[in-house]
């Protein structure tokens, strides 16, 4: 990543829509747990499937493959 002004502000705004994306899947999974009718679960679950997505393309946007992992794992100097 370059240190361009720019590319910065780019990269906060690529985060922060995947926070929003983060924030709204959860916000449907509870309205989808609350909400019986199979109609109801059917919409939610393809709300909930477009934000997955656009959070994977906001990644990708920033240089990552797959999703974010919640933990790095820690390396050892030395040993591969």
């Amino acid at each position: 990543m370059s240190n361009n002004p720019r590319t910065i502000r780019e990269s906060e705004s690529l985060r922060k829509v995947i926070d929003w994306c983060d924030q709204q899947r959860t916000i449907e999974c509870i309205s989808r747990l609350s909400n019986s009718t199979p109609t109801g679960k059917v919409y939610s679950h393809g709300v909930d499937e477009g934000l997955r997505i656009a959070a994977m393309y906001c990644r990708r946007l920033l240089g990552y493959s797959y999703d974010l992992p919640l933990e790095v794992p820690k390396k050892s100097r030395g040993v591969e």
